[in-house]
């Protein structure tokens, strides 16, 4: 193969000629449909893209001469990645013609379309390109082999990464899906059967399956507890079997995933260990070991992780029908013993009361301890909760290619409910975002998540960001949400650019408008959530945009940390005395360039 850009041209008298070459990936190779009319055009195809490979898969060359024979033979398969089209063929513009057939009608927007023409006149490229959805135009008067071959490469990498993002998104379906049966379920028995033949739906297992628990809890007398919760196979309807009765391989491979507790997937020995927040367990034991290809490992953790909070939840629930049981019996037993009635709600209230402090240091355990360490940006962050728990939370992440992700977010309401619903949007934000794509784009993502889970009709409001630090340039959405001040080297306070976006959580489908902004060395961003500007006083003042702005402008030359502490300092004391009303929640970010 010719590999210098002064190469002849391939379409020209003489075809270039290549030896042959080593043949990775025959068995699933790359589907290359030429269509043209000239036998030439795919002979001197054949004889430059022929020994290529690309991922270790070789590409197969199909060959199609007129529109209407591709047309036919993309009937009847769907897994040609790129066509390489001519446009004059038995009409001036047959291949036009096809190009709307394949978008249009068949709804292929994956396959990659070269477009190549020997008569540039009569199809030019500007208003190819703008009415036609193709994804490259090339000239055969100017083409060469290094120039099919660069144009091929990249048709194949751009059609790899779109099938994967397809096939991440139904897989991401399939795992919300899922969760979503699981939560629905309701008492210990039916969770543990849905969540265990959805993990074996996930994973496409068709064996025998066991789904072991241990509700006494990892501190609670070793293997003592462990209870077979639900089954498949032989194993049907099996529920709080003893594990002694488990065939010898069952009951070894389980016993073992209990005392390594080591969470995750061993696929080897086809266990699963599930740890819930509430200091519960629990073994999924897959005959014959399982295979993660159906799904990726990231999703099984994630579906796992809404099993254990299920695990947990169905338990408190069945404590607490026991305990209403037991005081419904109390009451009826000792109507006339008042005083002990009251002390033991003392003690309930107590028991609250701790468990209240248990949530908001599970709370704060899971924002992030600091920002990254890097030498073009300085971070600081901090959050003060109106109640025991609050509904406020940010997060600083890094994402490919050197990118900084980072998010503001405010979940309406107070107290346990706002935290709880907090906790499910973190999760749901930092997993989309995970996948890298445009804020807006993870805004649109996670808002269709949260709207099908929300009964409560409870909704978020978010600032998400990302910073490449190598040039300053920062893309960002609001989700109802008001976009940060800005800090200019020389002092100046004002606003990035405003773009609209609707809440999360409460209407499907919406659409977030994406900003971006390059910063300037220096530059600071200044984060808050509405607790800040709606701080009132014993007056019933409120903070306010003016303050906040006088506060960044006296302080943004300092480090961030002060900024950031410095700014709930000036807070509190306008406050004064009256209680605080919402979470107060500032982040601070500086572009050093």
């Amino acid at each position: 193969m010719i590999d210098d850009d002064d190469d002849p041209l391939l379409f020209a008298d003489e075809a270039p000629t290549a030896g042959p070459s080593p043949r990775p990936g025959e068995d699933r190779p790359w589907q290359v449909l030429v269509v043209d009319d000239d036998e030439s055009v795919h002979h001197i195809t054949r004889v430059v893209l022929g020994p290529l490979s690309f991922r270790d898969r070789a590409i197969r060359l199909l060959s199609a001469y007129s529109a209407a024979e591709a047309w036919n033979l993309l009937g009847e398969r769907r897994d040609i990645a790129l066509i390489l089209l001519d446009v004059v063929m038995e009409s001036e513009d047959a291949g036009l013609q096809l190009v709307r057939r394949i978008r249009q009608e068949a709804g292929q927007r994956n396959v990659r379309i070269i477009l190549r023409t020997g008569q540039p006149g009569q199809a030019p490229e500007r208003e190819i390109i703008r009415e036609y959805d193709i994804n490259d135009y090339k000239s055969k008067t100017e083409l060469t082999a290094q120039k099919l071959f660069t144009a091929t490469i990249a048709a194949l990498r751009a059609y790899a990464d779109m099938v994967d993002l397809e096939r991440n998104r139904r897989a991401l379906e399939r795992v919300v899906d899922a969760s979503s049966a699981v939560f629905a379920a309701r008492g210990m028995r039916e969770l543990a059967a849905v969540a265990l033949a959805r993990l074996a739906d996930l994973l496409d297992h068709r064996g025998e399956a066991l789904f072991c628990g241990r509700l006494g809890g990892v501190q609670r007398g070793g293997l003592r507890h462990l209870h077979v919760l639900a089954g498949s196979g032989v194993h049907d309807g099996c529920f709080l079997q003893p594990r002694e009765t488990l065939p010898d391989a069952a009951r070894v491979a389980l016993e073992a995933a209990f005392q390594a507790r080591e969470p995750g997937l061993r696929a080897d020995a086809g266990t699963l260990y599930i740890t819930t927040p509430n200091g519960h367990d629990g073994v999924v034991y897959l005959a014959g070991g399982a295979g993660v290809e159906a799904l990726r490992e990231d999703y099984i953790d994630l579906y796992c992780s809404r099993v254990a909070s299920a695990f947990d939840n169905a338990v408190l629930h069945a404590r607490l029908l026991r305990r209403q049981r037991l005081l419904e019996q109390q009451v009826r037993r000792r109507t006339r013993r008042l005083l002990a009635a009251n002390a033991a709600l003392s003690a309930t209230q107590r028991r609250m009361q701790e468990e209240l402090a248990a949530a908001s240091a599970l709370q704060r355990a899971i924002l992030p301890e600091g920002f990254p360490v890097g030498p073009h940006y300085a971070g600081f962050a901090a959050m003060e909760a109106a109640r025991a728990v609050g509904g406020d939370f940010y997060d600083i992440f890094p994402l490919p290619n050197g990118v900084l992700g980072f998010l503001i977010a405010d979940t309406c309401g107070k107290g346990v409910p706002a935290a709880i619903f907090m906790a499910m949007s973190r999760t749901i934000l930092e997993s989309v975002a995970s996948l890298g794509m445009a804020p807006a784009d993870t805004f649109h993502e996670a808002n269709t998540l949260l709207e099908r889970q929300n009964s409560t009709g409870l909704f978020v409001t978010g600032f998400y960001g990302q910073l490449d630090p190598a040039s300053g340039e920062l893309h960002y959405a609001c989700a109802g949400h008001e976009c940060p001040l800005l800090r200019g080297a020389d002092g100046t306070v004002g606003m990035l650019p405003r773009v609209r976006g609707a809440l999360l959580g409460i209407i499907e489908g919406c659409r977030f408008e994406a900003g971006a902004y390059r910063l300037a060395p220096g530059d600071t961003l200044l984060l808050t959530t509405d607790g800040v500007h709606e701080a009132t006083d014993a007056a019933g003042e409120q903070f306010g945009e003016t303050r906040l702005r006088d506060a960044f402008e006296a302080l943004g030359d300092g480090p961030v940390e002060a900024l950031v502490r410095g700014v709930m300092a000036r807070v509190r004391d306008f406050a004064g005395e009256a209680e605080q009303s919402d979470d107060i929640t500032v982040v601070a970010l500086r572009y050093l360039g």
